[in-house]
């Protein structure tokens, strides 16, 4: 099993047990409890609808053209500005 959800585990059962006033006889009930309230807590990913597009996934707005595309020159023009050429530059001779 994995040692950092061993251990998430062990503080969780440990502080229900303190909560509970240190009852003896108890820890199975109590570590019980703490992995039911740890998976509570897991985010559950299910398999996303192939026929019903996620918001994450929606496509940008026609209007916008996309990274590193378009012709107006502005691709290059931040690919410059952030130290890094967007094509190769002659020398003049």
């Amino acid at each position: 099993m994995n040692t950092h959800r061993d251990e998430q585990l062990r503080q969780r059962a440990y502080r229900i047990w303190e909560a509970e006033g240190r009852p003896e006889g108890r820890e199975a009930e109590h570590w019980a409890r703490a992995e039911r309230e740890l998976a509570d807590e897991q985010p559950v990913t299910a398999p996303e609808d192939a026929a019903a597009p996620s918001r994450a996934r929606r496509k940008a707005p026609a209007a916008e053209p996309a990274a590193g595309g378009g012709t107006d020159g502005t691709a290059k023009r931040a690919a410059r500005s952030a130290g890094k050429s967007a094509a190769p530059r002659k020398k003049k001779v």
